[in-house]
């Protein structure tokens, strides 16, 4: 038991870090905890975190409870990790480093770029969105799609179907 709460405890540690790299190589600074890029790849992963960082915080706590219940209820995992989920809760509450901040978590901080009207309220706003230079149709995941089995996204407002579906 000792062990595990050890391990628990140094899983949680490593996963707080000053700032992360985009897959473009620009290093993205944001304000508050960011995580390394990708450390949930599945549900199980995702209960994981949820229960480590409880007493710690998130990037997840800058949404309301609702807000939060209903994005990670959306989000969708297949074999390579998420394969998609709704964005409109981001879009709404959080600012484009916030929103790079959960999605990192995720390994999708690129998608960013592809969520309509992001709020830019600080310089860490500004470094975020120009890190990510995507434009909508541009890059490989699919704004307003969602994943509805394997390699097939359907139209879905409010979505982003991913690559990897």
């Amino acid at each position: 038991m000792r062990i595990q709460i050890l391990a628990a405890l140094i899983s949680v540690a490593g996963l707080f870090v000053s700032g992360c790299s985009s897959s473009n190589g620009v290093a993205v600074k944001a304000p508050g905890v960011v995580t390394p890029s990708g450390i949930i790849r599945s549900q199980s992963d995702l209960q994981q975190y949820l229960s480590a960082t409880a007493a710690t915080g998130s990037p997840l706590g800058a949404l309301s409870s609702g807000a939060r219940d209903r994005f990670l209820s959306s989000i969708t995992f297949g074999a390579k990790g998420i394969t998609g989920f709704h964005y409109t809760d981001l879009q709404s509450e959080l600012t484009a480093s916030q929103i790079h901040d959960v999605l990192a978590l995720f390994g999708a901080e690129k998608d960013v770029a592809i969520i309509p009207n992001v709020r830019v309220e600080t310089a860490a706003d500004k470094r975020t969105i120009s890190a990510f230079p995507i434009m909508p149709g541009d890059g490989p995941d699919y704004q307003n799609y969602k994943c509805a089995s394997r390699a097939t996204c359907s139209t879905s407002l409010g979505d982003i179907c991913m690559s990897s579906c």
